[in-house]
C-alpha cells in the first residue's frame, strides 16, 4: 500500500495557520484516545470505544470500521472520493486526518489525503467583492475548475489517475508547482473543506459526511481558538459575523448539504455528540 497523505505527501493544511491552530486547540481533547484505539491490535472487538472530541455517544472506532466496510464494498473501477464537509471551527481536518490514518492502518488500499485549502483562488480574486462580502466568500474563495482538473477528474472512471493535491498557497498568495502523483484504481481520497456539496462538486463524491454545529457555538470556538494568533477579538468577530457565517448561510440555503449528506454528525456538544443521519445509523446502534 502507498499512503500518500499524512507522512509522504504534502498536506496543504500543514501550511495553513488556521488548521495548525485547530490542531493545537483540539489536541488535548482527543488525540490520545483516538491514537490508542487506532494502534490497538484488538480494536475491532472494542465496540464502545469513544472518540472523545466528538463525544462519548459517537463510537468513532465503529464509525470508521463501518465506513471502511462501505468503501471496500464499492467497485467503481476508479478511486473512491470521500467528502468531509461543514462550517468553520468543527475539526474537519483532524477528523479527516484520523480517518485517513485509520484506513492506512486497516486497509491495503492507497490512501490519498487532500483539502480544499490547497485550491484557493488568489487574494485579488477572493476579495474582489470586498473584505467582508459574504457573496465573495461563497463564490470566490476557491478555484473549483483547478480542483476538478488536477484532483477530481483524474480519479473519475475515464481519468488518467495523475493528480496533484494542491495548486496554491494562499498564505504567500502564489501558485505551487508540485510533481504529479499516480492514483491506483482502488485508491481512497479523503478530502475535507467547506462548500464541498455545492453544485460544482457534489456529483464527484462517492460518500459525503457533514459535521454540524450552530453558528453561535462555532463563533465561540473560533474566538477561543483564533484570538491568540489572529489578534483583536472584535476584528475576528466582525470577520465571522459579516463574511464567513453569512457566506456559509448562502451555502446551506443553496446546497442543502445536511439533506444530501450520507452521514451527519451533530457536534454541538463535545461531550454529547450524536450521529443524526442517516443510513449508517442502524449499523452503529
Amino acid at each position: 500500500m502507498i499512503t500518500l497523505p499524512l507522512d509522504k505527501t504534502y498536506n496543504p493544511c500543514q501550511d495553513n495557520i488556521m488548521h495548525e491552530i485547530s490542531r493545537t486547540f483540539f489536541q488535548n481533547v482527543y488525540h490520545k484516545n483516538i491514537d490508542a484505539f487506532i494502534r490497538s491490535d484488538h480494536a475491532d472487538n472494542q465496540k464502545d470505544v469513544s472518540y472523545v472530541k466528538f463525544g462519548k455517544l459517537v463510537r468513532m472506532k465503529r464509525l470508521f470500521f463501518t465506513l471502511q466496510e462501505i468503501v471496500d464494498s464499492k467497485n467503481n473501477n476508479c478511486p473512491i472520493k470521500i467528502a468531509i464537509d461543514g462550517i468553520d471551527a468543527l475539526g474537519k481536518t483532524v477528523f479527516a486526518d484520523h480517518f485517513a490514518e485509520y484506513l492506512g492502518k486497516n486497509s491495503t488500499r492507497q490512501i490519498i489525503r487532500a483539502s480544499i485549502d490547497g485550491f484557493h483562488n488568489p487574494r485579488e480574486i477572493r476579495l474582489q467583492k470586498g473584505d467582508y462580502s459574504p457573496e465573495g466568500y461563497y463564490d470566490d474563495s476557491f478555484n473549483y475548475s483547478a480542483l476538478k482538473k488536477f484532483l477530481l477528474d483524474p480519479m473519475m472512471p475515464s481519468g488518467n489517475r495523475q493528480f496533484r493535491t494542491h495548486i496554491f498557497d494562499y498564505k504567500s498568495d502564489r501558485e505551487i508547482l508540485e510533481a504529479q502523483f499516480l492514483a491506483e484504481d482502488d485508491a481512497i481520497l479523503i478530502f475535507d473543506g467547506i462548500f464541498l456539496m455545492r453544485r460544482e462538486l457534489v456529483n464527484y463524491w462517492d460518500f459525503k459526511i457533514f459535521l454540524k454545529i450552530s453558528f453561535q457555538t462555532a463563533l465561540s470556538r473560533a474566538l477561543k481558538r483564533d484570538k491568540e494568533y489572529l489578534g483583536d477579538e472584535n476584528v475576528l468577530r466582525e470577520k465571522y459575523e459579516k463574511r464567513y457565517f453569512p457566506g456559509q448561510e448562502l451555502y446551506l440555503s443553496n446546497s442543502h448539504p445536511e439533506q444530501i449528506a450520507d452521514v451527519v454528525i451533530d457536534n454541538e456538544d463535545f461531550n454529547n455528540a450524536k450521529i443524526i443521519k442517516k443510513f449508517l445509523l442502524n449499523s452503529l446502534n
